[in-house]
């Protein structure tokens, strides 16, 4: 065989080696998109959703006593016979013993009755204010005017200037709003569920309300000082925010 026949010969098998690498570099490159566009389905339709929902149980499970208590206070028929028949004050001190053991049993911050007639707000130390239909008070009247039973809302307690879910229950007797019921809690149980949740290196779990406020971060300091947009992005947050609770 001559140098000639030689050459080609290599050329031949050069070529067919090449082309036969090429065939698995590509073979290789579409496994690897397919593997990676499976991965990130599984991600994002299956392990996150169940990721949340499990967040989402455990939080539940912080507020279902709460819940329960702010109920309690909001349902109990001897509050709403008081607050019908004009808050005797006679029985105000046994109101107030009342929602004084209510809160030292549910470790709250604080446990309120607000009678709508007079704005009366009492609390387990007594008549702490008396509310009118100001700015300041446009959580209460806000609330009486939606028509909702119950509502949870996140701000800071006027007593102890503390970040607080306030749990509101509306108190009524033969279909007239008389008031509202419920307590107050330490964000600091949730904001330490909340920063132990973790989704992979880099997976974050905010609480955020309606309005896009970021209202507990894993970081104190951007717990309601922040909105969802300026975390990850306008156009991602109104993504997440339209997405429907599950």
């Amino acid at each position: 065989m001559n140098v000639w026949q030689r050459s080609i010969q290599w050329q031949l098998i050069l070529s067919m080696g090449a082309a036969i690498l090429v065939s698995v570099l590509i073979v290789i490159g579409i496994y690897s998109q397919v593997a990676n566009q499976q991965a990130e389905r599984y991600l994002v339709e299956e392990a996150l959703p169940a990721r949340v929902q499990a967040v989402r149980n455990d939080i539940e499970r912080v507020l279902t006593e709460p819940l329960t208590a702010a109920g309690a206070i909001a349902g109990n028929s001897l509050v709403a016979d008081w607050l019908a028949s004009g808050e005797d004050p006679a029985r105000q001190e046994a109101f107030v013993r009342y929602l004084n053991s209510t809160q030292e049993q549910n470790q709250a911050l604080t446990t309120f009755i607000v009678a709508l007639d007079s704005g009366n707000y009492f609390t387990g130390k007594g008549l702490d204010r008396t509310l009118t239909r100001t700015p300041d008070n446009a959580w209460f009247y806000d609330f009486i005017d939606s028509g909702k039973q119950r509502s949870l809302d996140i701000d800071i307690d006027d007593t102890t200037q503390t970040p607080t879910l306030f749990i509101n229950q509306r108190i009524t007797s033969a279909g007239k709003t008389l008031g509202v019921g419920g307590l107050g809690l330490s964000l600091k149980a949730m904001s330490d569920l909340i920063r132990s949740f973790r989704f992979g290196e880099a997976g974050r779990v905010y609480l955020v309300s309606p309005d896009g406020q970021v209202k507990i971060h894993p970081e104190a300091a951007v717990s309601d000082k922040s909105s969802l947009s300026q975390l990850v992005g306008i156009e991602a947050a109104q993504k997440l925010m339209s997405e429907p609770s599950r």
